[in-house]
């Protein structure tokens, strides 16, 4: 159901000012959808077989949501965040093929 909601994103990004208003709907019930999903645990959101995103509680901060880049089972990079729905937003245009 998610991807099939992304590629229906992914149409409407081709003219953003037009669609704007479809896209923050749809972009928000994609999110809420993922939320439901993982429902404030760590998950997995791989892009391929070398790339993938956990989104999690940080472990520096508390109160903050972490998601750390792997590329090659080796850390890469990580953003934090003050809720789970912020972190899910920018993964959301990261070209994901599942959430484990």
């Amino acid at each position: 159901m998610v991807n099939k909601l992304k590629q229906e994103l992914n149409m409407l990004l081709d003219d953003p000012f037009e669609n704007f208003e479809e896209i923050e709907q749809l972009e928000n019930k994609i999110i809420n959808m993922l939320h439901n999903k993982i429902n404030n645990k760590t998950c997995k959101f791989v892009v391929n077989n070398k790339t993938y995103y956990i989104l999690h509680k940080s472990t520096k901060k508390n109160n903050t949501i972490q998601v750390t880049c792997f590329y090659k089972d080796q850390p890469f990079s990580d953003a934090e965040y003050n809720n789970y729905k912020d972190a899910l937003k920018d993964l959301l245009y990261y070209e994901l093929a599942e959430v484990v």
